[in-house]
């Protein structure tokens, strides 16, 4: 065991020696090239274990720091991604999800476009040099169409992530859902109503798909169809109804649609389970002054600034 011992310092000293004499005669290393070659393992060093540190050092300001700009937050991430390569997607899967997030809270596309072209552009590369990554397609997805009403060319970068996404996952209900989220923004609810119901064929649990079906239905006038995808959320998920963002949309519908008496039970639904919701008075208030009611509308509106 000495004897290999030996002979594989050896073995390593010539190897050495071989390396050095590039830069010198291999008799003794000078010391500019000792401090050279610690710095080349110091650089290497960082790039292996300090770079991802510090790429999660930035990218974990976004939510930890409070009242932080969307311009601080693009300069956060981009010295995040600047340090991490595309082949590792899960700073560029962050930036994604919060751009998604906070669209979703608040539709306003014009305070985040600097965000939403930049985890676009990110995530595409992280696409490109990932064939097989199905989640990181899906998260561009579905950012791309919810970004959409801006620039209504990203519904077909959308498309086609989600497809490709859905190709590499056949089995998993999400590239289903969202490619029916596509098909609903592009107002193809035949296409949409396909696949929201592959979703629920794979699994019949996921409420979201139930909730884009019952709006898809009263957009196309069916309904019973709409009542019977409503009762069974209620049945499930009660909460998920009467949250304020889900029950303006649901209600917004039966308005398009002009039926204002439906959707006056709703809100008063909402308001056996939550009486001291103002906004919900409010909401009522306006849909009796379309349907011709201005006195039921006044009452409304003073109860709800009695809850205020």
């Amino acid at each position: 065991l000495n004897a290999g011992t030996d002979d594989l310092t050896k073995e390593f000293q010539n190897i050495s020696i071989k390396i050095h004499s590039i830069f010198s005669p291999p008799k003794k290393l000078q010391k500019s090239h000792i401090i050279s070659l610690t710095v080349a393992f110091a650089i290497m060093v960082y790039f292996i274990n300090i770079a991802p540190i510090s790429a999660a050092y930035f990218a974990s300001r976004v939510f930890l720091k409070q009242g932080i700009s969307n311009q601080e937050i693009a300069k956060n991430f981009q010295k995040a991604f600047f340090i991490t390569s595309p082949q590792a997607p899960e700073f560029r899967q962050a930036l994604g999800g919060y751009v998604y997030n906070a669209l979703s809270e608040n539709p306003k596309i014009d305070p985040l476009a600097e965000l939403i072209v930049l985890a676009i552009q990110e995530l595409e590369k992280s696409n490109e040099v990932n064939p097989m990554d199905a989640q990181t397609r899906l998260i561009e997805a579905d950012l791309a169409q919810l970004a959409s009403p801006a620039n209504p060319t990203l519904l077909d970068l959308a498309e086609k992530r989600a497809l490709e996404a859905l190709a590499i996952s056949p089995k998993r209900y999400q590239p289903y859902f969202t490619l029916g989220k596509i098909k609903f923004s592009q107002k193809k609810f035949d296409g949409a109503k396909i696949y929201f119901s592959q979703v629920l064929e794979i699994n019949k649990d996921f409420i979201p798909a139930r909730w884009n079906l019952a709006i898809l239905y009263i957009l196309t006038e069916q309904y019973e169809n709409a009542e019977k995808e409503i009762s069974s959320i209620r049945s499930k998920d009660l909460d998920f109804i009467y949250k304020n963002s889900n029950i303006h949309l649901l209600s917004g519908a039966f308005i398009e649609k002009k039926k204002y008496a439906r959707a006056i039970r709703l809100y008063k639904e909402a308001l056996a389970l939550y009486p001291k919701n103002s906004l919900y008075y409010e909401k009522l208030s306006e849909l009796y002054n379309l349907a011709g009611d201005p006195q039921e509308a006044q009452n409304m509106l003073n109860k709800a600034s009695e809850i205020q």
